[in-house]
């Protein structure tokens, strides 16, 4: 059983009132030079806001939507340090609009090969940290498949508290990266995913609480590998099956336990906000990026 999609308010742009039409392979500008790689904007110095960004045969990694927005993260061919960038498509904005609709963002799929034309942004309003990404994209499918590679690292490199290390943002920010040891749960209910639910009503004859009344904390977990404390995002609900407990949406062999061991953790290490606190979390794109050991 799938679980619920990611929040409308995940940070990303300033979505308002005029909805976007969709188009299905839109031109390429020719503002910014073609064959600029994804790892020379990461490693150099910032670009100026919206200083025009040309991406060239670059592969989608992951891709998540809500109502308002769609999120895609790339890497270039190949992966490695400073290889991923994050993708942000407002359908709601007039400031910032997107010329694609969910309908075009939803069919992109990890291994699509993408040319993106955009703007640079470092998505850092409203004090949330730096998450260089290409906003008002126009992307062009090439009708190519590439498998994503994801690059191996320590937990240290991309633990909790990484947020702040130069080398973590010029290097792995963004980037789809592999802890290749073993990871075990260690907080379910850690305060960074907490977020106030409404259970549903599986039974006609019981009332539901009111909203707010209940913690869900579905949004990811808090796992140590060795000695190293790591956040796991579980944002892509639409390519997982595995999920945690969510006020009842989520049941079954899907559902992740206390107890539960992963042989390996893949997947985009990301800058994240929520309630207040800024922190690093690996996010897996698949359930083949968190295998649990049976």
């Amino acid at each position: 059983m799938s679980c619920r999609g990611e929040s409308d308010d995940n940070n990303g742009g300033t979505p308002d009132a005029r909805m976007q039409g969709g188009t299905a392979d839109a031109a390429i500008s020719t503002d910014a030079p073609l064959g600029m790689s994804i790892k020379s904007i990461n490693m150099g110095a910032e670009p100026a806001f919206k200083a025009p960004i040309i991406l060239d045969s670059v592969v989608v990694v992951a891709r998540v939507t809500s109502r308002t927005q769609g999120n895609v993260w790339v890497q270039d061919q190949g992966g490695g340090e400073g290889s991923g960038i994050h993708v942000f498509c407002s359908f709601t904005s007039t400031s910032n609009p997107c010329v694609h609709n969910r309908e075009f963002i939803d069919a992109l799929v990890p291994g699509d090969v993408i040319s993106i034309s955009g703007a640079f942004s470092n998505n850092d309003f409203q004090g949330r940290p730096d998450d260089w990404e290409v906003m008002t994209p126009v992307i062009t499918k090439k009708g190519t498949k590439m498998t994503p590679v994801a690059l191996t690292v320590t937990a240290d490199m991309v633990a909790k508290d990484k947020l702040l290390d130069e080398n973590y943002k010029k290097k792995l920010n963004a980037t789809y990266v592999k802890i290749a040891s073993a990871i075990t749960i260690s907080k379910f209910q850690a305060p960074e995913y907490s977020a106030d639910c409404t259970p549903p009503q599986i039974d006609a004859g019981v009332a539901l609480p009111d909203a707010g009344s209940v913690k869900a904390f579905d949004a990811g977990f808090e796992a140590k590998a060795g000695d190293t404390t790591i956040m796991i995002g579980m944002a892509f609900f639409d390519t997982l099956k595995e999920c945690l407990p969510d006020c009842g949406y989520c049941t079954g062999d899907s559902l992740l336990k206390d107890t539960d061991t992963f042989s390996f953790v893949q997947g985009i290490a990301y800058a994240d906000r929520r309630n207040a606190l800024d922190f690093v979390e690996i996010r897996p794109v698949t359930d083949a990026d968190l295998p649990r050991i049976q």
